[in-house]
């Protein structure tokens, strides 16, 4: 069974006030022999989470699970802003990818925010390499 990568780079309206520390639920999920490349465990559990990330200019934030790695970052650093993510929004905004191209393990898919469009996130397979993107402050 293929992993699926989910990266992220958001930032926006909607980020919370402070940092918060990992969600050991979200870490330590597993997949099932069931479950389905799309990583669908791994979206839910982001759906449910209460906790965000504090992302400053030119980090990102990560974890792992069996199913793959999720990766959160500044996109556009021209601002040098840092960033409060919401996993919720992300869990959400991921979960309408899938349901819109369930074949995403085969291809990489991305999408925007609506009420946001510079928050962008993007869904690989696992194997896929990672973006070329290098972010910079400037």
């Amino acid at each position: 069974m293929q992993a699926l990568l989910i990266a992220a780079a958001l930032f926006g309206p909607q980020a919370a006030a402070l940092p918060a520390a990992p969600d050991a639920q979200v870490e330590h999920i597993r997949a099932t022999p069931t479950t389905r490349v799309t990583s669908l465990a791994l979206i839910e559990a982001l759906r449910r989470s209460a906790l965000t990330n504090y992302i400053p200019p030119g980090n990102s934030w990560s974890f792992a699970t069996s199913q793959g790695r999720c990766k959160a970052g500044v996109r556009n650093e021209s601002n040098c802003r840092s960033f409060i993510v919401p996993r919720q929004d992300l869990g959400v905004n991921a979960g309408h990818t899938y349901d819109y191209c369930p074949q995403l393990w085969e291809r990489s898919g991305w999408g925007t925010f609506v009420r946001n469009s510079e928050l962008v996130y993007w869904l690989e397979p696992a194997e896929a390499a990672p973006p070329t993107y290098s972010p910079f402050c400037g």
